[in-house]
Parts: structure tokens; C-alpha cells; sequence
């Protein structure tokens, strides 16, 4: 299982790395200091596993991981704050552990994590594809439901336990959430650009910086978007090939 350490201390990480040392069937093969680092470091290294510390300069642990769900790589949180655990699971961490931690802790979180990968059979791995996306998304009406072709959407925003499925002309809302959309849809078309919203690439007409250097994606009606830091890398890298 091939490892990424993502802490901002330095002494941290050298810590992880001694603990993961001797746990068979694990090799550490990078690590990163914050959320831009980890996000690069990911596409190049391929990790099975993260070890993610939570408070890091920019973006958050828990913003980061919000970006790998159901992308590949499993997740275990290691920090010293214990408040943040909850928000954790909603992205389907395999474990949470609490700075200093004793080395047989985590090598329990190190065999859940193993035996996750295992039952999963990989299908999860960054180059594995659902055989089949869906070109519409059925969303509820007063009177039953109206069929919103992909091609139609402009963005989808998150909203509680709900969606918001917007178009140049209206919005459908519907029960659900951005992660169990990723899942159905193309990311050649359509593309998580913010932990609170997804972008159809083919409606976005501009890329605007303003004077923070913080990224925004303006749409065929004129709606803007704020893309969120862990994303603005690989979301410039895709819309230049476009």
C-alpha cells in the first residue's frame, strides 16, 4: 500500500514515517506540506493511502479530502484537535487519530484501510471508469419529474441535504448530494470545481483572477463560480486542453 504523508511540521511527518516503518505491505512514497503540494502530489505519485493532518496553510485537511472522495486514494486524519472527527467521516475517512499516537494505533488504522482497498476490489482506483454515465438527471416536480439533459447544465451547487441543478433558464432542485452526482456523471464534461459545486467545462466562456489571485469560472448566461484553491491546478490544466 503505497503512502502519502500531508502535514505542514516537518518533525510531524518524520514521526509518521518511523511509525509506518516495519508495517509490512506499506511504503511511503511522498510527502506534502499543504493542500496544492498534496493535490499535485496525488496526481504524480498515485497514493493508496493518505495520512492527512486537518490544520495546514490554505485549505483545510477536511477541504482537501472532500476532493478525493470516491477518487481513489483512502483517507486516515492525524491531528491534535479532536472536534473536527465528525466532519471526518462525512468524508468517508477510515479513521481519525489524535496527536501523540501510539504506533499500534495506526497500524489499526492501516489494516481497516487494507481491508477497504480489499473489498472494494480497487474499483475505485483513479483510472477506473463507470461503464456508462448518464446524459439527464430526473429532478422532482409538483407533478412528478422533468428530464434535465447534461448538456443543458451550466453548474450544481450543494445546498443541505439537496442539490441545485442550474441552467441558463432555471433551476431543478433535487435529494442528494455533489459526491453521489460525481459518481453518474462524465468528469470530461462535468467537473468538481469547489467542495460546494460542480462546473459543466463546455458552458464556462471565461477564467477571471481577481486581485487575491483566487479563481472564478464565468458561464454562458453570465454566472460565476468561485473555484475552490485545492481545485484551481487541475481545473486550469483541463480547461486549457478544451
Amino acid at each position: 500500500m503505497r503512502i502519502l504523508i500531508v502535514d505542514d511540521e516537518p518533525l510531524a511527518i518524520l514521526r509518521i514515517e518511523h511509525a509506518v516503518t516495519g508495517f509490512e505491505g506499506v511504503e511511503v512514497v511522498g510527502s506534502a506540506s499543504d493542500a496544492v503540494e498534496a493535490a499535485d502530489a496525488v496526481r504524480r505519485l498515485n497514493p493508496d493511502l493518505i495520512l492527512l493532518d486537518i490544520q495546514m496553510p490554505g485549505a483545510t485537511g477536511l477541504e482537501f479530502a472532500a476532493t478525493l472522495v470516491d477518487q481513489g486514494p483512502e483517507v486516515i486524519f492525524v491531528t491534535a484537535f479532536e472536534n473536527y472527527a465528525a466532519q471526518a467521516f462525512e468524508v468517508e475517512a477510515v479513521d481519525y487519530l489524535i496527536k501523540p499516537f501510539e504506533d499500534d494505533r495506526l497500524h489499526a488504522a492501516f489494516r481497516r484501510a487494507l481491508k477497504r482497498r480489499s473489498a472494494l476490489g480497487e474499483v475505485t482506483s483513479p483510472t477506473s471508469k463507470p461503464a456508462r454515465y448518464e446524459a439527464a438527471i430526473w429532478a422532482p416536480t409538483k407533478s412528478g419529474a422533468t428530464r434535465v439533459p447534461v448538456e443543458s447544465l451550466e453548474w450544481i451547487e450543494a445546498a443541505g441535504d439537496y442539490v441545485l441543478l442550474h441552467t441558463a433558464t432555471r433551476s431543478h432542485i433535487l435529494r442528494g448530494t455533489l459526491t453521489g452526482l460525481e459518481k453518474r456523471l462524465d468528469p470530461t464534461v462535468v467537473r468538481r470545481v469547489h467542495r460546494s459545486a460542480m462546473a459543466r467545462l463546455g458552458a464556462v466562456t471565461e477564467i477571471r483572477r481577481d486581485r487575491w489571485r483566487r479563481l472564478s469560472l464565468v458561464l454562458e448566461s453570465g454566472s460565476v463560480v468561485a473555484v475552490g484553491e485545492v481545485y484551481q491546478a487541475e481545473v486550469e490544466r483541463i480547461l486549457s486542453r478544451l
